[in-house]
């Protein structure tokens, strides 16, 4: 098809409609062809789009050339949202993305910093609760190395009454007793320990009834100082607080004394085929230390001191005198503490620590405190005053679990019947033993007086079996001790 610029317009009109007469769609025998009406339509369609497409493309290469000559715009906050460039962090305006790409970078960064530090405040507080705050009911087993000794029991606990527990009552004795200076020592004209609580399934409360004569003033007030110490939710603060720095300066101080300890207590953790955690370690040999009075080489006066400036703080520039006057004023609600360690000139710091260790109380919440001053006097002037008081608080700790009644459970079954034994002492078991036994001596008279002893074994066996479902596990676990006591003293052990 030829079009010139001579040609009519009936010519082009008759020239375009044959060429658009040759597409013809064919559906079988039928011919569809286009009208000369349509192909007009569709080529002005065509037209109109190809125009529209021209303009479109000039729209994008003007955007493009803009977006290009301004690039550099680009990096500002304030060519996306206005209201963005109006920002500030750390007192400087947040103009540009590279900005807050190093803010993100700088928060990533504090975020990590700060769930370490969480981290590491969760382990050093974990042994705080572990060897202070909620120590366990279970005093058989080692918190840290998992040992069960069960000779405890056989020397605190199988008396004649098996609940009552001597050294316990003397060890809350000598919290309120060993208060004062010099001769100047509480005196206890009365104390009661009620039966254990259960709180939860992991908690319990020892109620204690004290009677107490406080021969002077400072000996009342630093027993009342006492029991304020882990009653009251702001000196527990700052007992956190300093033992946070306390570890912290250990883990950076005493490495080459921690390495050595792990040495030494490998065979304490055979159990335990993982690395030992240097927290681990610590808390350890400060159990030790608090439990069993072994020297710690982790502490010493450089420790100490370092520790205590860092609780003020103090810089540099600051004198020690002023360190240890800020550190007492901080921490003069706890005076064991601050009036010991926080002397300057302190000759026995260390071994004052040591003993504020192991005399710190665990939590206990204060019930009832009552007192009276009464004066002494003698014959011719009042020569002495005194306090007569009276206090009813409540021990925290942490309760036995179910598992580790198992575990003594199977460790009695080892004694009395063998290593090689996997069977437990247990009520149900101990009744079955000694009825076998009864039926199987029953036709020998001759030993009439053993069956009559095993009956009466039986009956406290089957007294135990019908109490024991209801009892806590740290009862639970006193009856296991007295039915081995039993097995054995019986000749039923192997």
């Amino acid at each position: 098809m030829k079009i010139t610029e001579n040609s009519s317009f009936k010519e082009i009109e008759e020239k375009v409609s044959g060429f658009f007469s040759a597409f013809k769609k064919k559906s079988g025998s039928t011919t569809v062809v286009m009208t000369r009406q349509q192909a007009l339509t569709s080529g002005i369609i065509a037209v109109v789009s190809l125009v529209a497409l021209i303009v479109y493309g000039i729209f994008v290469y003007q955007n493009y050339q803009e977006i290009n000559s301004k690039s550099s715009q680009l990096h500002n906050t304030s060519a996306y949202n206005p209201n963005i460039g109006q920002l500030e962090y750390n007192g400087v305006r947040v103009e540009t993305i590279q900005q807050i790409l190093e803010i993100n970078s700088d928060l990533r960064e504090e975020l990590n910093k700060f769930q370490k530090i969480s981290t590491e405040q969760k382990q050093y507080y974990e042994i705080l609760l572990r060897n202070i705050y909620l120590p366990s009911i279970n005093l058989w087993k080692n918190p840290y190395t998992n040992f069960i000794d069960v000779s405890i029991m056989g020397e605190r606990y199988l008396n004649e009454d098996p609940f009552q527990d001597i050294p316990l009552i003397q060890t809350r004795s000598d919290f309120f007793r060993s208060v004062g200076e010099g001769n100047d020592y509480n005196e206890i004209t009365n104390i009661s320990i009620g039966d254990i609580e259960d709180i939860n399934e992991e908690h319990f409360i020892i109620p204690i009834d004290v009677s107490f004569t406080a021969p002077s003033k400072q000996g009342f007030l630093l027993l009342v100082n006492k029991l304020s110490t882990t009653s009251n939710a702001n000196n527990i603060s700052l007992l956190n607080e300093f033992f946070y720095y306390l570890f912290k300066n250990i883990k950076e101080d005493k490495q080459e004394e921690i390495q050595q300890l792990k040495e030494q207590y490998k065979a304490d953790f055979s159990e335990n085929n993982t690395e030992i955690e240097d927290d681990i370690i610590i808390g350890y040999t400060l159990y030790n230390r608090i439990k069993k009075n072994e020297e710690n080489s982790l502490i010493d006066d450089n420790l100490l001191n370092e520790t205590i400036r860092e609780n003020v703080p103090c810089n540099e520039k600051t004198s020690d005198n002023e360190c240890f006057y800020s550190f007492r004023e901080k921490f003069r609600d706890i005076p064991q503490l601050a009036y010991t360690i926080g002397v300057q000139n302190s000759s026995s710091r260390l071994t004052e620590f040591h003993n504020f260790l192991k005399e710190l109380p665990p939590i206990i919440s204060i019930k009832d405190f009552s007192f009276e001053k009464q004066n002494n006097y003698g014959l011719l002037v009042n020569t002495t005053e005194q306090y007569v008081g009276k206090a009813t608080i409540n021990v925290y700790g942490r309760s036995m679990k179910n598992e580790e009644v198992e575990e003594v459970a199977i460790k009695l079954g080892n004694l009395c019947f063998g290593t090689e034994s996997e069977q437990a002492i247990s009520p149900e078991y101990a009744l079955n033993t000694i009825e076998e036994n009864i039926a199987h001596l029953a036709d020998n008279q001759e030993i009439s007086s053993i069956i009559t002893e095993y009956e009466e074994l039986q009956k406290h066996f089957s007294k135990i079996q019908e109490e024991y479902p209801e009892l806590t596990n740290y009862k639970k676990t006193i009856r296991l001790f007295e039915i081995f006591r039993m097995l054995k003293e019986g000749n039923l052990c192997k």
